[in-house]
């Protein structure tokens, strides 16, 4: 079941382990007869039909409890998150993004087996939801994700998330780069915030993306450039929707959020892969 992409992020993962001398010694005493290749493939069909553990027998006669061991510990050291961090800084480094214009979006994930960030949602009363936020760039790469509860306002996510990617990347925003949202991101905190980050401005109100009428367009003081921008951002909720494929992350089943988020990652890294190749 794995294809190009899956082999390019194996070996990606096998690469980050053994130049990390740490790593390395870590795992090069995880006693087991079975190589980080079998293993991470058996993973990897994990997330991609949301099958269970138990079940992936059907597909491997390597025993489930040692794919889960193996999988505990690649969540324990945050193998794919420092691997998705690593590769976003060499996206924005050294292939020198020329993007100038981000997007955002948040998604609910409904809940069947986690304890930890997860709530009750008036809009889902089935499930308790945890809440997936995605800032992406204009060429579909997914460049910061955050995990919160279903309940936590967008807003509050999003200045979180924005505060710790300029930490990361101070580099990136400037005076060219415009955020785009859609309304539940219109509040005055996060306008200040924007422009403290030194973004150009942050354009949001989902009234308006659908409007033809140039006359109401003039009263909502949204421009023809600012509207055509706002279309654009079917560019993350594309994005939202390439992560829901993936049929671990549509429903979670993990217990707890760090295994469930590097799933996410995992995720989030062969979606880059596709995009870029790297």
């Amino acid at each position: 079941m794995t294809n190009n992409n899956d082999e390019i992020l194996i070996k990606k993962v096998k690469e980050f382990i053994t130049n990390n001398n740490q790593l390395l010694k870590i795992f090069k005493h995880h006693k087991i007869k079975y190589s980080i290749d079998e293993l991470l493939k058996n993973i990897l069909i994990i997330l991609k039909t949301g099958i269970s553990y138990r079940d992936i027998q059907k597909y491997t006669t390597i025993n489930w409890n040692t794919i889960y061991k193996f999988n505990l510990k690649l969540t324990k050291y945050n193998i794919f998150e420092r691997l998705f961090n690593k590769t976003i800084d060499n996206y924005l480094n050294e292939m020198k993004n020329t993007s100038t214009t981000y997007f955002t979006d948040t998604a609910f994930i409904c809940n069947k087996l986690g304890e930890d960030l997860v709530s009750n949602n008036p809009q889902i009363k089935k499930h308790k939801t945890s809440k997936i936020s995605i800032i992406s760039d204009d060429f579909n790469i997914p460049l910061s994700i955050k995990v919160d509860t279903g309940v936590t306002h967008d807003s509050t996510i999003l200045k979180e998330q924005l505060i710790d990617f300029n930490k990361k990347h101070p580099q990136i925003f400037n005076q060219t780069n415009i955020l785009i949202a859609d309304g539940a991101y219109d509040s005055i905190p996060l306008q200040q915030l924007i422009k403290k980050l030194n973004l150009k401005k942050l354009i949001t109100n989902k009234n308006i993306r659908n409007l033809k009428d140039k006359i109401k367009i003039d009263k909502l003081k949204i421009s023809l450039y600012d509207k055509m921008l706002l279309r654009k951002r079917i560019c993350v909720e594309h994005m939202i929707n390439k992560f829901k494929k993936f049929k671990r992350i549509q429903l979670r089943y993990d217990r707890y959020i760090e295994n469930f988020k590097s799933f996410i990652f995992t995720s989030a890294l062969l979606i880059i892969i596709k995009n870029t190749g790297i």
